[in-house]
């Protein structure tokens, strides 16, 4: 008796298998294949390339977001401006006073390059960065080597070298391609043989009394809510010391144009994109990912369901079909970006879309082919089985 069930089971299963739609997901996934090599061997279609990369739906959902105009002020991390500082004397004078203010963790988002000619000014900044009880100081990581995915050097001040309790973190912004929009931000990367971990995942580490450890991905979303920053000037930091204590404090620049990139929420400065890429961490601190196996199912999936509903609604609204099926298309690209979304800010899973979302771009040209295909086949061969396709038309 449950033979006969599981084999009436098996049968229904396969009766649901159709040999065209499951034709035209396999000339898909070849299409997806061809792209792919193409992309790295040929220069030609770069321009391309950028384009598809350079896109995003979440810069419409943070742009929905952020469109009523009305913004909370995070609690966890305060900002304090020092654009009109150049005096090295000052800028150590604004680090004792933020210092003071008892920070849980206090982050320098400075690059101090080369030692001033005034050895007094060097060693006031010095003495500063010694007496931070819990610090986050900026580095640039340089000289990337793509073929081993390692940076060979790293720029730090020139105080490197001396004690105190804090660490270097890399505050390099990871810039997309076309016109370079900052989506994402890396937590950790390798520099010759060891890690070493971003400003971002450094500093909600220290604030979450977390150790780091490289995490994987390495690069993940910035999410820019509709959330803004407390920015304090640097000569009323004493005067807001209540709001500096126990939180996350970014010493930086707001207003330099050198320091400013493009993100979805328009030019931002670097700053506060950091500080938006902490408050990402915050929420993702520990963000499991889908295998690859994963993200091709949901696309053998969606590219059978859509060689259904392509062979289908003509049939259904022949008149209106091709309108139809743009609705269809544009519904099911948003349905997966909307649930990806809701996993990954809700429940810290996350899952590439890049083959779904290819196959969707591919599935009508798939369908081209194979009705060409079966048109060949049936006017050069006297295969039976090519009769019983749907695409097949009597000459």
């Amino acid at each position: 008796m449950q033979t006969a069930k599981l084999s009436r089971t098996i049968k229904r299963i396969i009766g649901f298998v159709n040999v065209d739609h499951l034709s035209v997901t396999l000339i898909v996934l070849f299409l997806g294949w061809f792209l792919a090599f193409a992309s790295i061997n040929l220069s030609v279609i770069d321009p391309v390339k950028k384009a598809f990369a350079d896109f995003s739906m979440t810069d419409i959902y943070y742009e929905i977001q952020n469109s009523s105009g009305v913004k909370e002020i995070n609690n966890d991390i305060v900002l304090v401006d020092m654009t009109e500082l150049y005096d090295r004397r000052k800028i150590a004078s604004c680090i004792e006073d933020i210092e003071k203010c008892q920070p849980k963790v206090f982050v320098i988002d400075l690059i101090f390059e080369r030692p001033s000619y005034d050895e007094e000014e060097n060693e006031m900044l010095i003495n500063a960065i010694a007496n931070i009880k819990n610090g986050v100081i900026s580095c640039k990581l340089i000289n990337y080597d793509s073929e081993k995915d390692v940076f060979k050097n790293v720029r730090t001040s020139f105080f490197d070298g001396i004690e105190g309790n804090y660490s270097w973190a890399f505050s390099n912004v990871i810039s997309g391609e076309g016109y370079g929009c900052i989506r994402k931000y890396s937590q950790n990367e390798k520099l010759v043989n060891k890690n070493i971990y971003s400003l971002p995942y450094m500093a909600v580490c220290k604030y979450t009394d977390t150790k780091p450890y490289p995490q994987s991905p390495k690069q993940r979303n910035i999410e820019y809510s509709h959330t803004d920053f407390l920015v304090i000037k640097h000569n009323e930091v004493l005067k807001n010391r209540e709001l500096l204590k126990n939180k996350i404090v970014i010493l930086g620049t707001i207003n330099e144009e050198a320091d400013t990139h493009i993100t979805p929420l328009g030019k931002m400065a670097g700053m506060k994109i950091q500080a938006y890429a902490m408050l990402s961490s915050m929420a993702h601190h520990r963000v499991h990912t889908a295998n690859n196996i994963v993200s091709l199912i949901i696309a053998i999936l969606v590219c059978y369901l859509s060689a259904w509903v392509g062979a289908i609604l003509p049939k259904k609204r022949p008149y209106s079909s091709i309108y139809w099926m743009k609705f269809y298309y544009f519904g099911v690209t948003t349905a997966l970006v909307g649930v990806n979304f809701i996993l990954f800010a809700r429940f810290n899973y996350y899952v590439s879309l890049l083959l779904p979302l290819v196959g969707l771009a591919l599935i009508e040209t798939a369908r081209l082919q194979y009705k060409w295909i079966i048109m060949m086949l049936s006017k050069h061969t006297k295969l039976n089985f090519i009769k019983k396709s749907i695409y097949y038309v009597k000459p």
